[in-house]
């Protein structure tokens, strides 16, 4: 080939190259618009209010620690923290851990007792998704929410084929020991769409630090008590949709937290044995959601040798329903309404109110409105009146 033929080739490719680019630069970009598979998530209704939503990428780094050690590294949110496997308490802006409402599908698992959640209990491969949500929320998400929220969801993997296992294991110098294991599985038909995970995970935790006083940087020693915990869980979930989009969902997690303080010192030794079981049974027909829950929390706490323990036993069976209406002008402008209600009964029966059972019936109605004028303009408007047996909530 000739240098001059081979020069005028390179000059007529280098021609097209940037003729095509020119072209591809000049078409007008366009937004896709936003096409809603199941029931609209809380989140949208939180205009103006700082939601952040932990991607994949962060889930798979973190799949084998606990929801404390992930907020205290990935968040701003400050946690108290009394050591592996110990209580940990979050605190948003300020406010008490009471003051933190924390979702799991939709359902407030904070303890109806204590009014909190001891994030050390809750391991990262017990749910799917997540979103932190600052500030005040409690009109969107309900009560408890005058810090904060954290809503949990396990969400089916209906992109995912086959089967798929979880193994992780993981040892410290300290004797402190964990594990999980589990699948994750997905199988389809002609009508129906299979998908779901079992897990169950572990630990022990024994925290010795030796016999040797441990020196700060002034040189003061002091000594180090061992603290043990034991720790046990279970999470089923089960999703089936059909193939014109309503879908049956099942959701199960067991969980046992023993906690040991100072267990070599009988007089000062303190025993705290907390068990929590969960199910949530929803199914979606069409915009429509009929949720059904139970969740029974146990506590037992005694000292020294915890031969009379103070026992603490409630039950909580919730009923919900809501309905979601859309109506979508363009891909920039549109309407969202959710509108919906919650009865919850309590049943407890707590040493410090005697030995018979107290029972207590709750209930919620909402309204999350949500309007967007333009991608620069956005309001929302959520109302809710909590109704109490025995106790009048303000609007």
């Amino acid at each position: 080939m000739k240098r001059r033929d081979f020069f005028a080739r390179i000059s007529l490719l280098t021609g097209v190259i940037f003729t095509t680019l020119s072209y591809t630069f000049a078409q007008k970009e366009q937004t896709l618009c936003e096409v809603t598979v199941t029931a609209i998530r809380p989140e949208r209704f939180m205009t103006g209010q700082k939601v952040r939503t932990v991607d994949s990428a962060q889930f798979a780094q973190n799949q084998f620690t606990n929801l404390s050690n992930f907020l205290q590294f990935q968040s701003p949110v400050a946690f108290k923290s009394y050591g592996a496997g110990q209580l940990a308490t979050i605190s948003f802006r300020g406010t008490s851990p009471s003051h933190t409402a924390v979702l799991w599908n939709g359902i407030n698992v904070n303890s109806p007792s204590v009014g909190l959640s001891d994030f050390s209990t809750l391991p990262m491969t017990g749910f799917d998704e997540m979103s932190i949500q600052y500030g005040s929320a409690a009109s969107c998400v309900g009560t408890d929410a005058v810090g904060g929220s954290i809503l949990l969801r396990s969400v089916p993997k209906f992109n995912q084929k086959g089967i798929q296992a979880i193994l992780g294991v993981s040892a410290e110098s300290s004797e402190n020991f964990a594990a999980q294991t589990g699948l994750r599985f997905f199988k389809e038909n002609s009508n129906w769409k299979f998908s779901g995970k079992t897990l169950f995970y572990g630990s022990n935790n024994k925290n010795n630090f030796g016999t040797e006083p441990i020196s700060d940087r002034r040189g003061r020693q002091y000594q180090v008590e061992p603290t043990t915990t034991y720790q046990k869980g279970f999470v089923q979930d089960f999703f089936a949709m059909k193939n014109n989009g309503n879908m049956w969902s099942l959701n199960i997690w067991l969980s046992e937290n023993n906690v040991t303080i100072q267990p070599e010192n009988i007089p000062l030794r303190e025993i705290t044995d907390s068990r929590s079981d969960k199910l949530v049974l929803a199914y979606n027909l069409g915009k429509t959601l009929f949720r059904a829950a139970y969740i029974n929390d146990v506590m037992d706490y005694g000292k020294a040798e915890n031969q009379n323990p103070s026992h603490t036993d409630i039950d909580r069976y919730i009923f919900r329903t809501e309905h979601d209406f859309s109506w979508i002008k363009s891909c920039e402008r549109g309407t969202n309404l959710k509108i919906g209600g919650e009865f919850v009964h309590y049943a407890a029966k707590v040493d410090g109110y005697g030995s018979r059972q107290i029972s207590e019936n709750r209930a919620d109605f909402y309204a999350l409105l949500r309007y967007q004028h333009s991608q620069r303009l956005t309001g929302s408007l959520n109302m809710r009146q909590a109704l109490v047996q025995g106790f009048n909530p303000p609007f």
